[in-house]
């Protein structure tokens, strides 16, 4: 009895999160028409379901260099001032399209390049500063340097090998 009540209950809620869902090709594909009054026409459900980042990156992703222009110009400097106000970013985001069908992919975030702690480790130990100012100062030197600071510290190889 309890195992049927949860299914219908996840049951129903599968089919309102379905409901409520604004594909984002239709969106890309509206703007791209330069359908201005789209999002007016929107429910208040999938008007709550649009995310001018998302959409944004989206845009992002594609080989027109006149679009990435306009993008950066209007919207780069606007989409976190005018976040919540979604209509205006969308139609800021139709005038910036060059209205012509186009193929799409999202950009992905850059992954942090992040530094070996052994690394940050030594330079701390070595001028007796923070991890912070040591990722400064690992900025401009190099590897050779850091592992020579490794054996004027003593570290068995074990550990200068580490060091990247």
């Amino acid at each position: 009895m309890i195992v049927s009540f949860v299914q219908r209950r996840l049951s129903l809620i599968n089919q309102m999160s379905k409901q409520f869902k604004l594909d984002i090709f239709d969106v890309l594909g509206q703007i791209d028409s330069g359908n201005m009054s789209y999002y007016d026409n929107l429910s208040d459900e999938l008007k709550k379901s649009f995310t001018p980042l998302l959409v944004h990156q989206w845009m992002c992703g594609n080989a027109s260099k006149d679009q990435l222009l306009m993008l950066d110009t209007f919207v780069n400097t606007q989409i976190f001032n005018l976040y919540k106000n979604p209509e205006l970013l969308y139609k800021l985001m139709v005038c910036s399209s060059d209205s012509n069908p186009k193929r799409y992919k999202y950009l992905k975030r850059k992954k942090k390049v992040t530094t070996p702690t052994v690394t940050l480790q030594t330079i701390s130990e070595y001028y007796g500063c923070s991890l912070r100012d040591a990722k400064m100062y690992y900025n401009t030197m190099d590897v050779e340097d850091v592992k020579e600071m490794g054996e004027e510290l003593g570290y068995n190889k074990d550990i200068i090998k580490k060091i990247k």
